[in-house]
């Protein structure tokens, strides 16, 4: 394989799809939706049976590619994924199931260059708006959800954000976050992070 892929992961709305499609477009790479790819292995119950697929399913996405693909998702820093829906997970997030061990197993394996981004620690109401303005983006199933119902689902994202900083420091993963005040400025310097590492 001659190219080193790059892997994004984070939660929700966190701008990892906007960073995936900058970095792809200027390596010229492809970009691979991790929603996609776990979609041929959430069906399955037996836990090894899942972790087996789930590689399987990443290898060849990136042997596929010959190593030029952006894989973004934030399935890749959970350690076992839930058979649920991601407004499920979501709810079901208890702080402590960060783990980026997904995401490094790639870079042990294809020399990977992981970066995970966060939510930034703003406001409620900041947070609340942003996740209304992606709504039609994906997950559209927040649009029909009041502000009260919003804010937990937006708490939820911040409290992953911090596990998954501590777990960046600690896997030596590069950690970003875009603020909604300067989300441009902020997504400018990580694209320029991630592609210097090319």
């Amino acid at each position: 394989m001659s190219h080193r892929p790059v892997v994004i992961t984070g939660p929700p709305r966190v701008g990892k799809s906007i960073a995936a499609d900058r970095v792809a477009r200027a390596l010229g790479f492809i970009v691979m939706a991790a929603d996609e790819l776990r979609l041929s292995f959430w069906g399955l119950a037996d836990r090894d049976e899942r972790q087996a697929k789930r590689r399987s399913v990443y290898d060849d996405a990136i042997y596929g590619s010959d190593g030029r693909v952006v894989v973004e998702g934030w399935d890749l820093m959970l350690h076992d994924m839930l058979e649920k829906s991601l407004r499920f997970e979501l709810g079901a997030f208890d702080g402590g199931r960060v783990d980026l061990r997904h995401a490094v197993d790639l870079r042990t394996r294809f020399g990977a260059r992981v970066f995970a981004f966060g939510a930034a620690l703003d406001d409620a109401g900041t947070r609340i708006a942003a996740m209304r303005r992606h709504a039609q983006s994906g997950y559209s199933w927040i649009a029909g959800l009041s502000d009260a119902e919003i804010l937990p689902i937006a708490e939820q994202s911040r409290t992953m954000s911090l596990s998954l900083r501590d777990a960046a420091r600690t896997a030596d993963v590069p950690y970003f976050e875009c603020r909604s005040a300067s989300f441009e400025n902020d997504m400018d310097r990580a694209v320029a992070a991630i592609l210097a590492t090319a």
